[in-house]
């Protein structure tokens, strides 16, 4: 009776529709799971940062921008781009702000001599902020009065710089960090008859501090022994939670404060996956719905179609909720593979992006999202639900003028 049934009511009919609603049914569910399984392992990987103690904090290092009057103007030479006390002081008072330092730079001379291993005589610069605010920090990093061992921070920038340009133009070698690393060279600080040396070396690569960094108790001794002229803050590095906050942003703005954020490529990439995720969401939550307008009109077409078929079934005493299992259950035929087929995708998606993320991800937690095993029946039976509920009106409003017509 009920394989009758089914030959009478649909008769082939609304293939086609129900076929295109499957499809985007898939394709919409699919979206969402990608989209919940993207934002899953962002926070699998946030987490296992915090819980493993590295440092979740971003840092910016804020400078003032130099004008053009004051570049060409003699006036307050070298002050126009420096920090007065009162805007560090408002800086940190921010609410976004989790620490500060200002950069301490050198008020000495600094001459360096690589002439027994590279040929090279050099001018350099020093800065320092407390070790709080640096990264790959060695063992061997510090400094106290008496040592004649001098530790030095560079930026990978520079040795890419040396590479790929300063080496080509003079002549030099190409180093890697490791050779570099091995390479002892002579830092004299002071001006003659008023100087010290020390031997120094590269002894780690910073991917936060741009320049050349040095122990801050150095910097404090040499400053106050060798140094000269007014200390000035020209940089100062902030820690923040979040550098993309708008909040921060319409500070630096309001104050004419120009930042470059450590590690820019991973929080950009964070940013952009993000931006994925809302808009891979969105969009499968655009399919669904088209998915279920679709099955709604091919539905109700069915009914509008079957106007006869159901006239003879109230006749013989059927009633409007045994049609309406009739139709819901014929529309899960076609929407529960589809729904297998979406899930199947996103659990293959799931174990490719895990291969992916690797060693980014903790190592006792679920590849698969579990919140996306509640998204697939969740989406299915909401979709059932509505498309039932609208269905029931309209078949007990086809019922009702079956019997108003006897």
């Amino acid at each position: 009776m009920a394989g009758l049934m089914k030959r009478v009511l649909f008769a082939g009919r609304g293939r086609a529709n129900l076929a295109i609603a499957s499809g985007a049914f898939a394709l919409g569910l699919l979206l969402v799971l990608m989209a919940v399984q993207v934002h899953y392992n962002l926070g699998l990987i946030s987490g296992k940062r915090t819980t493993s103690g590295t440092d979740n904090r971003e840092y910016l290092i804020l400078t003032k921008p130099v004008g053009a009057i004051h570049a060409l103007s003699g006036v307050s030479k070298g002050m126009a781009a420096s920090f007065r006390q009162d805007e560090i002081d408002h800086l940190a008072a921010q609410p976004f702000v989790l620490d500060l330092a200002p950069f301490t730079a050198n008020r000495y001379a600094i001459r360096s001599n690589l002439g027994e291993r590279l040929g090279m005589y050099a001018d350099l610069f020093f800065e320092s902020v407390p070790d709080a605010f640096l990264d790959n920090l060695p063992a061997e990093w510090g400094w106290a009065p008496g040592n004649t061992f001098l530790p030095v921070m560079v930026t990978r920038d520079w040795l890419d710089l040396y590479n790929f340009n300063v080496s080509a133009i003079y002549n030099l070698p190409q180093l890697t960090e490791e050779t570099l690393s091995n390479v002892e060279f002579e830092v004299v600080v002071g001006s003659p008859g008023n100087e010290a040396r020390f031997r120094s070396r590269i002894v780690t690569f910073s991917q936060r501090m741009p320049g050349m960094m040095v122990p801050q108790p150095f910097m404090d001794w040499a400053n106050e022994r060798f140094g000269s002229g007014e200390a000035r803050t020209n940089k100062v590095v902030v820690a923040v939670a979040d550098a993309a906050d708008p909040t921060l942003k319409q500070f630096l703005d309001d104050n004419r404060f120009e930042a470059n954020a450590e590690q820019t490529g991973r929080r950009s990439f964070r940013a952009v996956a993000l931006a994925i995720v809302a808009l891979a969401g969105g969009v499968g939550l655009l399919f669904l719905a088209l998915s279920l307008v679709i099955v709604l009109l091919a539905m109700r077409l069915l009914v509008s179609d079957a106007r006869q078929v159901l006239h003879l079934m109230a006749l013989l005493g059927y009633l409007p909720a045994t049609i309406l299992n009739r139709f819901v259950r014929y529309t899960l035929w076609w929407l529960v593979p589809a729904a297998l087929l979406a899930a199947g995708a996103w659990v293959a998606f799931a174990w490719w992006l895990g291969e992916r993320l690797g060693a980014l991800l903790p190592e006792s937690a679920p590849l698969i999202s579990p919140v996306g095993y509640l998204a697939v029946p969740v989406l299915l039976l909401a979709l059932i639900a509505e498309l039932a509920f609208s269905l029931r009106s309209h078949i007990h409003s086809t019922f009702r003028q079956t019997r108003i017509s006897d």
